[in-house]
């Protein structure tokens, strides 16, 4: 989806919202298998409208780099700036960061967006430092249920066809 043809990212961010206590609860699951103090520097990937970039950078106390493709996506991110983040405009098929530079890359729920997820992978190890973390959120077919656009679907194979 090419957000920059929407106005989307006006309003994105109310359909995705947080309370302080669910992001707390996903910062507290990649502390598990992170040490606090151990970052440096954070890829943002698919970062959006930065809505994890000034947790991550708090948290972690480490500089956050997001990366979008959106240019609109990216402005009001930029608008949210707070600590060590900077934004940068790329696609995840073509990193504009130095070899072994990122501590951590950090993707939540984007990886359906990438044009060529292998590439983006490629590309994450390109960048990762010996022995990083990458840390995926994405949705799974388990948790599909659970989400509350689901009802207003048809499930009906012969509707999927149609319009696939």
């Amino acid at each position: 989806m090419d957000y920059d043809k929407t106005d989307i990212a006006r309003s994105y961010d109310l359909g995705r919202w947080y309370t302080a206590a669910q992001l707390d609860r996903w910062l507290a699951v990649i502390s598990r298998w992170i040490p606090k103090n151990s970052l440096t520097t954070i890829l943002d990937l698919g970062c959006g409208t930065g809505r994890y970039s000034g947790a991550l950078a708090e948290h972690f106390r480490a500089h956050v780099i997001g990366v979008d493709p959106s240019g609109k996506m990216l402005a009001e991110a930029s608008g949210k700036i707070a600590g060590k983040i900077g934004y940068v405009r790329a696609c995840a098929e073509s990193l504009p960061l130095g070899q072994e530079s990122i501590s951590m890359v950090f993707i939540s729920m984007v990886f359906h967006h990438f044009d060529d997820p292998i590439r983006a992978v490629h590309e994450c190890h390109r960048v990762l430092r010996p022995g990083a973390t990458v840390c995926l959120r994405a949705a799974t077919t388990e948790q599909i249920d659970q989400y509350a656009y689901v009802p207003f679907f048809s499930r009906d194979p012969s509707y999927t066809q149609a319009v696939s």
